[in-house]
């Protein structure tokens, strides 16, 4: 379900009240495996790959996670720049970016992924040109209609983004409730056990093993490396991230969140 508002209560507000119209409403904010600030600062500073559709546009947000920290606003700055880099390079990570989709759509998303600023690119626009319709209402269903096939295309490539869909918090099929405060994970809140992957029994025991083995050999630690190798989602990847810490196999964060491996690879 879309609703056109960037406001999470407003949102909220419109599903009690169709929840209470119709009796029933299985529905929950989106949650996703990983976390979208964590990834938009992965774009900018180039630690996480830009999915094929995403093109960076213009502006962006950038925060301190810490208590006194600081925001940044850049509007109409290339967002590959090194003075950006610089930035997050200090610990500051990005809140909102703006992005192209396909060439064909350009929006704003912020880490609760809100899209705002929504605009839909020639293609589009030709298409509704070639739309036969001789009045006002006509033209508008036409409209409407482009605009949903749109979205249809987009929601599904935002999540597979994102690492996905994060099931965890749904039980037999029914959605449970979360505080607007709960439905996405920030960059540094810790995952509870309740909702962490590492709970579920679908990934091997013994894959700690095979990660360490993959880490010391390459020489390179990141959560998203360790997610695109052994297909795993965010919250499992940072968990197992923190084990190899814990037994000295990388070092802890660092300001800008990186990571050094300690180990050296005896075999190479």
């Amino acid at each position: 379900m879309v609703v056109d508002t960037s406001s999470a209560k407003v949102a909220e507000d419109f599903a009690s009240a169709l929840r209470k119209s119709i009796g029933s409403l299985p529905v929950r904010p989106l949650v996703v495996n990983q976390s979208p600030a964590f990834t938009f600062t992965g774009w900018l500073n180039e630690s996480i790959d830009l999915p094929s559709p995403v093109k960076l546009g213009s502006d962006c947000l950038l925060e301190d996670p810490s208590e006194d920290g600081g925001k940044l606003t850049a509007k109409g700055m290339d967002l590959e720049s090194d003075e950006l880099r610089n930035y997050i390079a200090s610990g500051m990570h990005a809140t909102r970016i703006s992005v192209e989709w396909e060439e064909n759509l350009s929006f704003v998303l912020d880490s609760e992924l809100t899209i705002s600023k929504l605009q839909f690119g020639d293609a589009f626009h030709e298409k509704l040109n070639d739309v036969d319709a001789d009045d006002a209402l006509a033209r508008f269903d036409a409209a409407f209609g482009l605009m949903t096939l749109e979205l249809s295309r987009l929601l599904p490539g935002l999540l597979g983004a994102f690492g996905g869909e994060d099931l965890s918090a749904i039980i037999d099929g029914e959605p449970v409730a979360l505080a607007d405060s709960q439905h996405l994970p920030h960059v540094d809140q810790e995952v509870s056990p309740g909702n962490s992957e590492a709970a579920a029994p679908t990934v091997p025991n013994n894959l700690y093993k095979d990660v360490e083995a993959f880490v010391v050999e390459e020489q390179q630690v990141s959560i998203s490396r360790i997610q695109r190798k052994f297909q795993i989602g965010y919250n499992r990847a940072a968990n197992l991230v923190d084990e190899l810490s814990d037994r000295g196999v990388v070092s802890s964060a660092g300001h800008n969140g990186g990571r050094r491996v300690l180990m050296s690879n005896i075999c190479g």
